[in-house]
Order: C-alpha cells, then sequence, then structure tokens
C-alpha cells in the first residue's frame, strides 16, 4: 500500500477524467508591502503515473466560491491537448474557464446553459481529437439557447453553420440547440472518429422546433441535419459509412458518401437491444441484436457491407490507395496556423468507395509564424 499526502488542503471534489479539485488554505502574500489574500485550486491528476503532480492555479478571492460551487454542482471539467476547462460563476451567469500558462484563470465565455447531473448534459464540450475546438450552449435570452463552436481555444465563438445552401446563415432566431451530452462514453458515441462528430439536438426555424440528428465530417465547421430523426447512428470506415436505423420507422438507412445519397432497408428492428460495428481491414459489419416480442425470440441481424455496389456500378471491395485521400486541416478561423503549428491528416475522400484500412491515423505537424493573438494573456 502506498501513501500519499498532500498539506493545506480544506477540502476537495472529484471531477472528471479521474481527476480531484482541491482547495488550498488561504496563504498571506506580501507585495509592495501590502498583505494580499492569495486564493488557490489545485487539479490534481489520479491518472498520472509519473508522480502526484498537482497543478496550481491562482484566482482572486471574488472568483474562488464561484469555481467550487459550480464544479461541485455540475462537474464539468474537461482535460485535453494540455489545457484546463471548467465552469466557473454564480446564481446569473455560468463561465467556461481555462488556464493560461501563468496559472492564472481566464474566462473564454459566459451565459451558458446550465444543466444539473441529472439532465446527463455539459454546457460545453471540448474536441477530444482537434486541439482547440470548443461547442458551447449559451443562452442568449431567458427561453433561448443556441450552440455556439470555436477554434482557437475559446478566443472567439460563432454560431453553427451549415453544408447545405438553404442553411448556409442562420438569421434572426433560427439555429441550432445540441445535445452536449457528457457521459464517460461520449468520446465514442459523439466523436466516432478524428473528424466527425454527431449530436441529437433541436432546430430552431421561424415559429418551430424540430428535433434532428446533426453530424459534421470537418471538425465541426459545416454540419448537415438528417431529415429524419434516427437512433443507433454508427460511423464506420473512419467516416466512410454511415449507418442508422429510424426511431420511427425503424428501417435500415446507411450512406457511403456522408450523408449526400442514403439508401434504406426496411428490416424487422422493433425491439433492438444490442448493436455492434465490427470494422474490419477489408469490410464493415454491423451485428445486432432484434427482439420478437410477439414470439419471444432473439435474431442476431448481420449487415455486411462488403461487395457492395454503388448506384455508379462500382465495387467498394478494394482497399483505399494514396490518390483515394486527401489533406485536410484542422479547421481555425484565418488560415491553417494556430498557436504556431499547421495541423493536418490525411482523409480519405467523400467520392472514393473504398476501405480505409490504417490502424492509427498521425497528424503531421508543421511550424508556422506564431500570432499573440492565439494565446490567453
Amino acid at each position: 500500500m502506498e501513501i500519499n499526502a498532500f498539506y493545506n488542503i480544506k477540502r476537495f471534489v472529484r471531477i472528471r477524467n479521474d481527476s480531484l479539485l482541491l482547495e488550498y488554505d488561504q496563504v498571506k502574500c506580501f507585495q509592495n508591502q501590502l498583505s494580499e489574500t492569495d486564493s488557490r485550486i489545485g487539479i490534481l491528476n489520479l491518472e498520472n503515473r509519473l508522480g502526484n503532480t498537482i497543478r496550481i492555479i491562482h484566482l482572486r478571492r471574488s472568483e474562488m466560491s464561484g469555481v467550487l460551487s459550480s464544479l461541485k454542482r455540475y462537474r464539468e471539467y474537461f482535460y485535453y491537448h494540455g489545457n484546463h476547462y471548467l465552469l466557473t460563476g454564480n446564481s446569473s451567469s455560468l463561465c467556461l474557464c481555462t488556464i493560461n500558462r501563468c496559472d492564472e484563470f481566464v474566462k473564454l465565455v459566459c451565459n451558458l446553459s446550465k444543466y444539473t447531473r441529472l439532465d446527463g448534459k455539459c454546457s460545453f464540450v471540448v474536441n477530444p481529437h482537434l486541439p482547440g475546438v470548443i461547442y458551447a450552449n449559451i443562452q442568449r435570452s431567458k427561453d433561448k439557447t443556441r450552440t455556439y463552436v470555436s477554434f482557437d481555444n475559446g478566443k472567439k465563438f460563432i454560431p453553427i453553420k451549415f453544408k447545405s445552401k438553404s442553411f448556409k446563415i442562420l438569421k434572426n432566431n433560427c439555429g441550432v440547440e445540441l445535445e452536449l451530452e457528457c457521459t464517460d462514453l461520449f468520446i465514442n458515441k459523439h466523436f466516432p472518429e478524428k473528424w466527425v462528430a454527431i449530436f441529437n439536438g433541436k432546430f430552431h426555424g421561424r415559429g418551430f422546433v424540430s428535433r434532428h440528428v446533426f453530424i459534421s465530417f470537418d471538425g465541426g465547421k459545416n454540419w448537415e441535419m438528417l431529415k429524419s430523426r434516427l437512433d443507433k447512428l454508427i460511423v464506420l470506415n473512419r467516416g466512410g459509412l454511415l449507418f442508422g436505423r429510424g426511431s420511427i420507422t425503424h428501417g435500415i438507412y446507411y450512406s457511403f458518401n456522408q450523408g449526400v445519397i442514403s439508401y434504406k432497408h426496411y428490416v424487422s428492428t422493433d425491439h433492438l437491444t444490442a448493436i455492434q460495428p465490427l470494422d474490419f481491414p477489408k469490410t464493415s459489419v454491423v451485428a445486432a441484436i432484434n427482439y420478437d416480442k410477439f414470439n419471444n425470440t432473439y435474431t442476431l441481424l448481420m449487415f455486411n457491407f462488403s461487395n457492395v455496389i454503388s448506384i455508379c456500378d462500382i465495387i467498394i471491395d478494394r482497399t483505399c490507395q494514396s490518390d483515394d485521400f486527401e489533406t485536410v486541416y484542422v479547421p481555425r478561423y484565418h488560415w491553417n496556423c494556430f498557436q504556431g503549428q499547421k495541423i493536418s491528416y490525411l482523409k480519405q475522400k467523400p467520392s472514393s468507395l473504398c476501405f480505409d484500412n490504417r490502424t492509427e491515423v498521425q497528424p503531421t505537424i508543421k511550424p508556422c509564424p506564431c500570432s499573440l493573438e492565439d494565446f490567453h494573456w
């Protein structure tokens, strides 16, 4: 048994990523012969195998109560790409914050929508694959919540944009409110691939609200709104295959080109008790268990997409070659450079009907001119 002792800790709160938020005793500091109260909190990552290192954050006294109460109630905390993201606020406003290189608290955006743990939702989520990409639900009025996205680590948030020309710009009261679930499995569910983001949500039109599945194939820069509400939506072949079931019709939906052209197949799937994607080097299979309540029987359904012929009569049971890929960059506001780095990946072209058999997709990182505007000071 190993015992670790941490001194001057008054209380702690367990937060996401197997971490603890620590509240220290107030320490008297003397600067310019004036006595000031230096409030501190710490973040201890329990998964750190290199040692129990605590990240110290310096706060003003006015900030301390807001941080502790917000984290205790909402427990929305993320640590990705070397950045900490957490909440602070009071009864009137909830703010998303991060920590700069001087270990100081920096507010990114306020007026976030408030959700409790019973809601199973977060006011914000961070893309675990793409550095600096954040999605946030911001309350613009008492009954008006809209989803915004940032591509520069919270320096600027913009409304969601659609790829379709008819929804290119959302005006007036139109907009999207994504359901930003924050369960432990949210990474696999909402970010199945580096460039793919999937959320259920609401489209707010002029005088009406409709529910849809929203999906982005470029990290959140452009979105598609699927016409009918789907459940059990699965992404295979690194985004080359979409598979889902209609929540009302129970028909099977699938697409090979990011939803541009979709196919439907009606099969009895009234009570799917389990569904599992099975990606192999040269084929994609979806296995599902369906329960027939009337006959009290279970059936294993195997949806095999090998040797599928597209509408262009091209057999897709071939492995992707070099000319089937294109270079794509992590989305940014201006060009592709952010914090001195230009990050790109090789991604399968939507028009290439082939199987991507890469076991892992590594980024290509190149240096580029640094800008002071890219950092939180």
